[in-house]
Protein backbone atom coordinates (compact mmCIF):
# COMPACT_ATOMS: atom_id res chain seq x y z
CA UNK A 1 0.00 0.00 0.00
CA UNK A 2 1.71 3.34 -0.61
CA UNK A 3 1.39 6.46 1.26
CA UNK A 4 0.01 9.95 0.33
CA UNK A 5 2.51 11.83 -1.27
CA UNK A 6 1.12 14.85 0.90
CA UNK A 7 -0.21 13.16 4.35
CA UNK A 8 -3.23 14.78 5.58
CA UNK A 9 -3.25 16.55 9.02
CA UNK A 10 -5.19 15.17 11.50
CA UNK A 11 -6.19 17.70 13.97
CA UNK A 12 -5.71 16.94 17.65
CA UNK A 13 -9.56 17.14 19.27
CA UNK A 14 -8.58 16.43 22.87
CA UNK A 15 -7.64 20.21 23.03
CA UNK A 16 -11.70 21.18 22.80
CA UNK A 17 -12.29 18.76 25.52
CA UNK A 18 -11.78 22.06 28.72
CA UNK A 19 -13.27 24.86 26.38
CA UNK A 20 -16.10 22.53 25.75
CA UNK A 21 -16.81 21.42 29.11
CA UNK A 22 -16.32 24.96 30.27
CA UNK A 23 -18.73 25.65 27.99
CA UNK A 24 -21.48 23.28 29.58
CA UNK A 25 -20.58 24.46 32.78
CA UNK A 26 -21.20 27.96 32.36
CA UNK A 27 -24.61 27.25 30.75
CA UNK A 28 -25.33 24.89 33.77
CA UNK A 29 -24.55 27.50 35.70
CA UNK A 30 -26.68 30.78 34.40
CA UNK A 31 -29.66 28.16 33.60
CA UNK A 32 -29.80 25.05 36.07
CA UNK A 33 -28.69 26.51 39.44
CA UNK A 34 -31.21 29.21 40.16
CA UNK A 35 -34.25 26.65 39.88
CA UNK A 36 -31.99 24.43 42.00
CA UNK A 37 -31.23 27.19 45.08
CA UNK A 38 -34.79 28.14 44.83
CA UNK A 39 -36.22 25.07 45.65
CA UNK A 40 -33.73 24.38 48.52
CA UNK A 41 -34.49 27.65 49.90
CA UNK A 42 -38.22 27.18 49.29
CA UNK A 43 -37.93 23.53 51.41
CA UNK A 44 -35.89 25.18 53.66
CA UNK A 45 -38.65 27.67 54.66
CA UNK A 46 -41.42 25.26 53.82
CA UNK A 47 -39.60 22.96 57.17
CA UNK A 48 -39.42 26.04 59.13
CA UNK A 49 -43.16 27.02 58.76
CA UNK A 50 -43.96 23.24 59.40
CA UNK A 51 -42.91 23.96 62.75
CA UNK A 52 -45.48 27.09 63.89
CA UNK A 53 -48.59 26.12 62.21
CA UNK A 54 -51.42 27.21 63.64
CA UNK A 55 -55.05 26.92 63.10
CA UNK A 56 -57.60 29.83 63.00
CA UNK A 57 -60.99 29.25 63.56
CA UNK A 58 -63.80 31.46 62.15
CA UNK A 59 -67.55 32.06 62.98
CA UNK A 60 -69.36 34.39 60.98
CA UNK A 61 -71.34 36.90 62.44
CA UNK A 62 -75.00 36.99 62.10
CA UNK A 63 -77.08 38.25 59.19
CA UNK A 64 -73.76 38.27 56.68
CA UNK A 65 -75.05 37.66 53.35
CA UNK A 66 -72.78 35.98 50.48
CA UNK A 67 -70.76 38.80 48.60
CA UNK A 68 -68.38 37.21 46.03
CA UNK A 69 -66.83 40.14 45.43
CA UNK A 70 -65.54 40.19 49.34
CA UNK A 71 -64.77 36.71 48.69
CA UNK A 72 -62.50 37.40 46.14
CA UNK A 73 -61.06 40.71 47.96
CA UNK A 74 -60.22 37.94 50.65
CA UNK A 75 -58.50 35.58 48.65
CA UNK A 76 -56.57 38.47 47.32
CA UNK A 77 -55.59 39.53 50.73
CA UNK A 78 -54.09 36.18 51.36
CA UNK A 79 -51.72 36.84 48.77
CA UNK A 80 -48.08 38.04 50.27
CA UNK A 81 -47.14 39.80 46.84
CA UNK A 82 -43.66 38.75 47.40
CA UNK A 83 -41.66 35.83 49.28
CA UNK A 84 -41.45 35.52 53.00
CA UNK A 85 -38.62 34.38 54.74
CA UNK A 86 -37.17 33.52 58.72
CA UNK A 87 -33.71 34.22 58.05
CA UNK A 88 -31.44 35.03 55.24
CA UNK A 89 -31.69 31.16 53.51
CA UNK A 90 -34.86 30.20 54.54
CA UNK A 91 -37.44 32.15 52.06
CA UNK A 92 -40.04 30.97 50.04
CA UNK A 93 -43.57 31.45 49.09
CA UNK A 94 -46.04 30.77 52.25
CA UNK A 95 -48.58 27.71 51.95
CA UNK A 96 -51.94 28.59 53.30
CA UNK A 97 -55.00 26.08 53.78
CA UNK A 98 -58.38 26.90 53.71
CA UNK A 99 -60.29 24.14 55.48
CA UNK A 100 -64.65 23.40 55.71
CA UNK A 101 -64.90 21.11 58.20
CA UNK A 102 -68.06 19.25 59.28
CA UNK A 103 -67.84 18.19 62.86
CA UNK A 104 -70.85 17.04 64.92
CA UNK A 105 -74.03 18.24 63.17
CA UNK A 106 -71.91 21.91 62.60
CA UNK A 107 -69.93 23.54 59.47
CA UNK A 108 -66.82 25.09 60.48
CA UNK A 109 -64.83 27.44 58.59
CA UNK A 110 -60.56 27.42 59.57
CA UNK A 111 -57.39 28.55 57.85
CA UNK A 112 -54.24 26.35 58.53
CA UNK A 113 -51.13 28.08 57.85
CA UNK A 114 -47.70 29.71 59.82
CA UNK A 115 -47.21 32.56 61.82
CA UNK A 116 -46.70 34.92 59.49
CA UNK A 117 -50.03 33.76 57.08
CA UNK A 118 -51.99 33.49 60.15
CA UNK A 119 -51.79 37.31 61.01
CA UNK A 120 -52.06 38.56 57.54
CA UNK A 121 -55.35 35.78 57.36
CA UNK A 122 -56.78 37.26 60.60
CA UNK A 123 -56.01 41.06 59.42
CA UNK A 124 -58.51 40.30 56.08
CA UNK A 125 -60.96 38.77 58.07
CA UNK A 126 -60.97 41.47 60.59
CA UNK A 127 -61.36 44.31 57.56
CA UNK A 128 -63.44 42.57 55.08
CA UNK A 129 -65.84 40.28 57.59
CA UNK A 130 -66.68 42.62 60.53
CA UNK A 131 -67.72 41.01 63.54
CA UNK A 132 -66.24 37.47 62.76
CA UNK A 133 -64.92 35.91 65.76
CA UNK A 134 -61.50 34.00 65.57
CA UNK A 135 -59.70 31.93 68.13
CA UNK A 136 -56.33 30.57 67.68
CA UNK A 137 -55.41 27.21 68.47
CA UNK A 138 -53.06 24.04 67.38
CA UNK A 139 -53.84 22.29 64.25
CA UNK A 140 -55.54 18.54 65.27
CA UNK A 141 -56.49 15.46 63.61
CA UNK A 142 -58.01 12.78 63.03
CA UNK A 143 -56.72 9.29 61.67
CA UNK A 144 -58.01 9.37 57.95
CA UNK A 145 -60.26 6.73 56.72
CA UNK A 146 -60.54 7.79 53.10
CA UNK A 147 -59.81 10.66 50.52
CA UNK A 148 -61.05 11.74 47.66
CA UNK A 149 -58.28 13.58 45.68
CA UNK A 150 -59.59 16.24 42.96
CA UNK A 151 -57.91 16.24 39.48
CA UNK A 152 -58.65 18.43 36.57
CA UNK A 153 -59.89 17.85 33.30
CA UNK A 154 -57.96 20.35 31.02
CA UNK A 155 -54.63 22.45 32.04
CA UNK A 156 -55.16 25.70 34.51
CA UNK A 157 -54.75 27.75 31.59
CA UNK A 158 -58.81 26.60 31.10
CA UNK A 159 -60.74 28.75 34.00
CA UNK A 160 -63.66 27.52 35.80
CA UNK A 161 -66.87 28.26 35.69
CA UNK A 162 -69.02 30.70 38.08
CA UNK A 163 -72.06 29.57 39.44
CA UNK A 164 -74.60 32.08 38.36
CA UNK A 165 -77.52 31.47 41.12
CA UNK A 166 -76.54 31.52 44.60
CA UNK A 167 -78.40 28.26 45.74
CA UNK A 168 -75.81 26.50 42.71
CA UNK A 169 -72.50 27.12 44.98
CA UNK A 170 -70.13 24.60 45.67
CA UNK A 171 -70.40 25.55 49.67
CA UNK A 172 -74.46 25.08 49.34
CA UNK A 173 -73.78 21.94 46.80
CA UNK A 174 -71.86 20.45 50.25
CA UNK A 175 -74.07 21.37 53.06
CA UNK A 176 -76.82 19.64 51.28
CA UNK A 177 -74.98 16.24 50.87
CA UNK A 178 -73.83 16.24 54.43
CA UNK A 179 -77.46 16.58 55.76
CA UNK A 180 -77.00 12.78 55.89
CA UNK A 181 -73.50 12.63 56.79
CA UNK A 182 -73.26 10.21 60.15
CA UNK A 183 -72.95 12.26 63.46
CA UNK A 184 -69.43 10.47 64.39
CA UNK A 185 -68.16 11.45 60.89
CA UNK A 186 -65.63 14.17 60.47
CA UNK A 187 -65.69 15.53 56.75
CA UNK A 188 -62.90 17.99 55.87
CA UNK A 189 -62.90 19.91 52.67
CA UNK A 190 -58.94 21.13 52.33
CA UNK A 191 -58.73 23.71 49.67
CA UNK A 192 -54.27 23.65 49.91
CA UNK A 193 -53.07 26.65 48.16
CA UNK A 194 -49.63 28.32 47.22
CA UNK A 195 -49.24 32.00 45.71
CA UNK A 196 -48.02 31.92 42.58
CA UNK A 197 -45.22 34.57 41.74
CA UNK A 198 -46.84 38.05 40.11
CA UNK A 199 -44.22 37.64 37.29
CA UNK A 200 -45.58 33.58 37.12
CA UNK A 201 -49.11 34.78 37.04
CA UNK A 202 -48.53 37.27 34.44
CA UNK A 203 -47.09 34.89 32.03
CA UNK A 204 -50.09 32.83 32.24
CA UNK A 205 -52.37 35.63 31.63
CA UNK A 206 -50.55 37.29 29.10
CA UNK A 207 -51.29 37.59 25.34
CA UNK A 208 -48.99 35.99 23.08
CA UNK A 209 -48.13 36.76 19.85
CA UNK A 210 -48.61 33.84 17.44
CA UNK A 211 -46.15 34.45 15.51
CA UNK A 212 -43.21 36.13 16.92
CA UNK A 213 -39.89 36.45 15.60
CA UNK A 214 -37.28 33.55 17.25
CA UNK A 215 -34.23 35.03 19.11
CA UNK A 216 -30.63 34.36 17.90
CA UNK A 217 -30.25 31.48 20.35
CA UNK A 218 -33.30 30.23 18.87
CA UNK A 219 -31.58 30.77 15.59
CA UNK A 220 -28.00 29.22 16.05
CA UNK A 221 -29.62 25.83 17.81
CA UNK A 222 -32.30 24.95 15.30
CA UNK A 223 -29.69 25.58 12.42
CA UNK A 224 -27.32 23.23 14.42
CA UNK A 225 -29.76 21.08 15.01
CA UNK A 226 -31.44 20.82 11.27
CA UNK A 227 -27.77 20.49 9.50
CA UNK A 228 -26.65 17.47 11.96
CA UNK A 229 -30.44 15.71 11.13
CA UNK A 230 -30.40 16.79 7.24
CA UNK A 231 -33.68 18.92 7.77
CA UNK A 232 -34.82 21.61 6.52
CA UNK A 233 -34.82 24.77 8.26
CA UNK A 234 -37.77 25.22 10.75
CA UNK A 235 -38.09 28.97 10.31
CA UNK A 236 -37.97 28.90 6.36
CA UNK A 237 -40.73 30.92 5.01
CA UNK A 238 -41.36 31.71 8.46
CA UNK A 239 -43.51 35.02 7.03
CA UNK A 240 -45.84 33.02 5.37
CA UNK A 241 -46.62 30.80 7.96
CA UNK A 242 -50.29 31.56 8.93
CA UNK A 243 -51.66 32.25 13.15
CA UNK A 244 -52.81 29.58 14.47
CA UNK A 245 -57.06 30.56 14.53
CA UNK A 246 -58.31 30.60 17.91
CA UNK A 247 -62.08 29.91 18.62
CA UNK A 248 -64.50 32.09 20.34
CA UNK A 249 -64.88 30.08 23.45
CA UNK A 250 -60.69 29.85 23.79
CA UNK A 251 -60.83 33.47 23.61
CA UNK A 252 -63.44 34.20 26.61
CA UNK A 253 -61.80 31.79 28.25
CA UNK A 254 -58.69 33.79 28.50
CA UNK A 255 -60.50 36.97 29.20
CA UNK A 256 -61.89 35.44 32.25
CA UNK A 257 -58.68 34.35 33.26
CA UNK A 258 -57.17 37.77 33.05
CA UNK A 259 -59.40 38.77 35.33
CA UNK A 260 -57.26 37.03 38.10
CA UNK A 261 -55.28 39.57 40.03
CA UNK A 262 -53.46 37.16 41.82
CA UNK A 263 -52.72 33.70 41.13
CA UNK A 264 -52.64 30.43 43.69
CA UNK A 265 -51.43 26.68 42.96
CA UNK A 266 -54.61 24.61 44.17
CA UNK A 267 -55.12 21.33 45.31
CA UNK A 268 -58.25 20.12 46.89
CA UNK A 269 -59.05 17.04 48.98
CA UNK A 270 -62.25 15.84 50.67
CA UNK A 271 -61.61 13.83 53.67
CA UNK A 272 -63.57 11.41 56.01
CA UNK A 273 -62.15 10.15 59.54
CA UNK A 274 -64.05 8.96 62.51
CA UNK A 275 -65.79 5.95 60.34
CA UNK A 276 -64.73 2.83 59.53
CA UNK A 277 -63.00 2.92 55.84
CA UNK A 278 -66.20 1.55 53.81
CA UNK A 279 -68.89 3.55 55.47
CA UNK A 280 -65.88 6.57 54.47
CA UNK A 281 -65.42 5.65 50.96
CA UNK A 282 -69.34 4.94 50.48
CA UNK A 283 -69.97 8.16 51.97
CA UNK A 284 -67.24 10.43 49.76
CA UNK A 285 -69.40 9.20 46.81
CA UNK A 286 -72.02 10.75 47.73
CA UNK A 287 -70.54 13.86 48.46
CA UNK A 288 -67.82 14.49 44.88
CA UNK A 289 -70.57 16.09 42.97
CA UNK A 290 -70.90 18.93 45.05
CA UNK A 291 -68.19 20.60 42.84
CA UNK A 292 -70.15 19.80 39.22
CA UNK A 293 -71.40 23.69 39.35
CA UNK A 294 -67.78 24.38 38.25
CA UNK A 295 -67.13 22.71 35.10
CA UNK A 296 -68.57 24.17 31.79
CA UNK A 297 -68.03 21.02 29.80
CA UNK A 298 -63.90 21.34 28.88
CA UNK A 299 -62.54 22.09 32.23
CA UNK A 300 -64.12 20.38 35.48
CA UNK A 301 -62.84 18.86 38.70
CA UNK A 302 -62.74 14.95 38.71
CA UNK A 303 -62.58 12.90 42.03
CA UNK A 304 -60.64 10.03 42.36
CA UNK A 305 -61.42 7.80 45.95
CA UNK A 306 -58.93 5.90 47.72
CA UNK A 307 -58.31 4.82 51.74
CA UNK A 308 -55.77 6.54 54.05
CA UNK A 309 -54.61 9.87 53.77
CA UNK A 310 -52.88 11.72 51.13
CA UNK A 311 -50.03 14.64 51.66
CA UNK A 312 -49.36 16.15 48.29
CA UNK A 313 -52.61 16.21 45.78
CA UNK A 314 -52.05 17.43 42.43
CA UNK A 315 -52.60 20.95 41.63
CA UNK A 316 -53.65 23.13 39.35
CA UNK A 317 -53.12 27.06 39.07
CA UNK A 318 -56.12 28.71 39.13
CA UNK A 319 -57.55 32.72 39.67
CA UNK A 320 -58.02 34.41 42.99
CA UNK A 321 -62.04 34.50 41.74
CA UNK A 322 -61.62 31.15 40.71
CA UNK A 323 -60.53 30.14 44.18
CA UNK A 324 -63.21 32.51 45.41
CA UNK A 325 -65.92 30.36 43.62
CA UNK A 326 -65.11 27.17 45.48
CA UNK A 327 -67.29 28.35 48.56
CA UNK A 328 -64.04 29.53 51.30
CA UNK A 329 -66.67 32.44 52.31
CA UNK A 330 -68.83 31.84 55.19
CA UNK A 331 -71.78 33.32 54.85
CA UNK A 332 -75.17 33.14 56.28
CA UNK A 333 -78.07 34.21 54.07
CA UNK A 334 -80.83 36.74 55.06
CA UNK A 335 -83.44 34.48 53.31
CA UNK A 336 -83.79 30.69 53.94
CA UNK A 337 -81.62 28.86 52.55
CA UNK A 338 -82.04 25.82 50.54
CA UNK A 339 -80.33 23.43 52.64
CA UNK A 340 -80.73 24.02 56.23
CA UNK A 341 -77.09 23.25 56.84
CA UNK A 342 -76.15 26.18 55.93
CA UNK A 343 -77.97 27.70 58.96
CA UNK A 344 -75.63 26.10 61.71
CA UNK A 345 -72.60 27.72 61.13
CA UNK A 346 -71.41 27.97 64.65
CA UNK A 347 -72.53 32.37 65.49
CA UNK A 348 -70.25 34.73 66.87
CA UNK A 349 -71.00 35.92 70.12
CA UNK A 350 -73.44 38.35 70.51
CA UNK A 351 -72.64 41.14 72.76
CA UNK A 352 -74.27 41.39 76.05
CA UNK A 353 -74.54 44.94 76.77
CA UNK A 354 -77.17 46.93 74.64
CA UNK A 355 -76.30 49.87 72.17
CA UNK A 356 -76.83 53.11 72.44
CA UNK A 357 -79.06 54.56 70.27
CA UNK A 358 -76.77 57.20 68.76
CA UNK A 359 -74.04 54.64 67.24
CA UNK A 360 -75.00 52.07 64.79
CA UNK A 361 -71.44 51.44 63.30
CA UNK A 362 -69.89 48.18 64.36
CA UNK A 363 -66.55 47.85 66.23
CA UNK A 364 -64.32 44.94 67.03
CA UNK A 365 -63.06 43.75 70.03
CA UNK A 366 -60.12 41.78 70.38
CA UNK A 367 -59.69 38.77 72.68
CA UNK A 368 -56.47 37.79 73.30
CA UNK A 369 -57.39 35.17 76.24
CA UNK A 370 -56.45 32.04 73.71
CA UNK A 371 -53.58 33.01 71.90
CA UNK A 372 -51.43 35.86 71.00
CA UNK A 373 -52.99 36.35 67.78
CA UNK A 374 -56.19 37.11 69.16
CA UNK A 375 -60.09 36.88 68.62
CA UNK A 376 -62.59 39.03 67.23
CA UNK A 377 -66.00 39.67 67.75
CA UNK A 378 -68.41 42.57 67.08
CA UNK A 379 -69.87 45.38 69.66
CA UNK A 380 -71.71 47.97 69.21
CA UNK A 381 -70.44 51.02 70.22
CA UNK A 382 -67.75 52.05 72.55
CA UNK A 383 -69.74 52.39 75.64
CA UNK A 384 -70.78 48.77 75.57
CA UNK A 385 -67.93 47.02 75.80
CA UNK A 386 -66.03 46.16 79.29
CA UNK A 387 -63.01 47.87 80.84
CA UNK A 388 -60.99 45.06 79.98
CA UNK A 389 -62.04 44.86 76.73
CA UNK A 390 -62.11 48.26 75.53
CA UNK A 391 -57.90 48.54 76.24
CA UNK A 392 -57.71 45.70 73.62
CA UNK A 393 -59.64 46.63 71.39
CA UNK A 394 -58.46 46.74 67.75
Amino acid sequence: MTEPLFPLPVPDLTVLVQPVAALFAAYGAVKIAPPLIRRARQRAYDEASEAEIVRLTISPPPGLDPDPELAVELVRALHPRQRRGVDAWRIGWPSVELDVVHRRGELVWEVVANRQVAVLAENAIRSICPGAAVDVGQRTARPVSAVAVARFASPGTWPLREPERPEARVLHRLAGGLESAPAEADIRLRIICRPVAPEDWRKVTEERAPNASPTIGQLVGAAIVDGLLFHESRYDDRSSSAAPTVSPEEREARKRKRRGVVGFDVGLVLEVAGVSPDRAEALLWRLVDFTHPLGDGRQEIRWEIRRGATTSPPRARLADWELASSGIYPTRRSTRLASSAIDRWPRARQPTAQASSGSSSPMLVVDRSRSRLGSCRATSSPSARPARARARSC
